[in-house]
């Protein structure tokens, strides 16, 4: 009997942390060989490029570097997008992101009325106010698109199927 029990220790060690232990090791090894395994592979989750301006990544990031005196280029965004680019192009300073709810409810009411109407005027407060920006991402669905599209003051670099990435002239 003293016997059973030992071998029946062993199996539930062997159960317990060896099989974990090595299914961890070889998770760790498919990362570290950049394998697209889904779950524990490298590169299998993408953003979706229908909800997400992916396909500006590339220009945001050569405009980010380039030289604005001696700060970082100030970027209009919406506030979906903040994000995105805070983790793609860190080099901006944007505008908003998805945190606005601390700025306070008037701030944001401000924000989504400056969308809808009177886009000019309110474009021109937060410049009075934050500096001039630099750069404008935009989402081709918004308020804010018409107007830098409208705008003499700015030029469109590029254009996607959900966004445009505009500089001041």
């Amino acid at each position: 009997k003293p016997l059973a029990s030992v071998e029946g220790k062993g199996a539930g060690f062997l159960a317990n942390v060896w099989l974990p232990t090595l299914a961890v090791v070889i998770a760790l090894a498919v990362q570290f060989a950049r394998q697209p395994l889904p779950l524990v592979g490298a590169g299998w989750v993408t953003l979706d490029p229908v909800k997400w301006p992916v396909e500006m990544t590339d220009t945001l990031r050569e405009y980010q570097s380039r030289p604005t005196a001696t700060r970082p280029a100030k970027l209009f965004n919406d506030y979906i997008d903040g994000g995105f680019v805070i983790y793609h192009a860190p080099g901006y300073r944007v505008f908003v992101d998805d945190r606005c709810e601390l700025f306070g409810d008037a701030w944001l009411l401000e924000f989504l009325q400056g969308a809808i109407e009177h886009t000019s005027e309110a474009i021109a407060r937060w410049e009075e106010r934050y500096g001039k920006f630099d750069y404008a991402l935009t989402r081709l669905d918004s308020g804010f698109e018409e107007y830098f599209t409208k705008s003499a003051d700015w030029r469109c670099l590029k254009r996607t199927e959900n966004a445009a990435f505009y500089v001041r002239k």
